[in-house]
This record gives structure tokens, sequence and C-alpha cells, in this order.
């Protein structure tokens, strides 16, 4: 039986959900097909979670999704090093939690060199 959600991230199995799908359709075309950032604010419960997930669902046949938190604890802002560092290694997590190919991975945790673009 399904119910109203307040307070955890929604599943269309157990709870009751507003149909998306156009808008997240029109988010691809507008911006992801594009290749154009975009951003997603709101103030809580709005659907915000939801909403990147269902992109991300979309998504997974012709790209790699990924999902990093940047609500990060203030020790990783000490200096720069350290927050690009932290970084990184969240991206490389997640990276691997979807599987992603080993070579892309390794790719992405190279240091760089003084001269890359």
């Amino acid at each position: 039986m399904r119910s109203f959600n307040t307070e955890v991230v929604c599943n269309s199995q157990k709870h009751y959900m507003v149909d998306t799908s156009d808008k997240i359709d029109r988010i691809i075309a507008k911006y992801v097909e594009r290749g154009k950032y975009f951003s997603i604010n709101r103030g809580r419960q709005y659907g915000k979670t939801s909403t990147l997930r269902a992109i991300s669902r979309k998504l997974r046949e012709k790209y790699y999704c990924i999902q990093i938190s940047l609500a990060w604890s203030n020790a990783i802002f000490t200096s720069d090093a350290q927050l690009v560092a932290s970084f990184i290694r969240r991206v490389s997590k997640s990276m691997r939690q979807i599987c992603m190919q080993e070579e892309l991975i390794q790719k992405w945790n190279r240091p760089l060199e003084v001269d890359d673009p």
C-alpha cells in the first residue's frame, strides 16, 4: 500500500508521486543533450533528489552518471589542495560504484601535468 512521504527519497512503488517524466525529458533535451550546465535548487522535500535520480536512470544507456554529495565536512576546506584531493577521491569512488571501466577511473585519478589543458 502506497503512502505520502515527507522524510526520505521517494520510491514510486511505496509512495505517491507526481509524474515528472515530461519535465525530465525537457531537462535532458534542453540541457544535457546540448552540453549545458543546470542546477536544481528548491527547499526541502521538493523532489530535487528524486528528479536527479530520474534523470540519471534515463541517461544510463548513453552516459555514465555518477552521484556525489557536496555537503562535506569543513575539514576538507583547509586548503585548495585538500578540497581538490577530496573531490577527486569522491568522484573516483562513485565511478567504481557504477562499475565504470577501470581505464577511465585510472585516467581520472592520474596526476595533472603542468601543461595539461
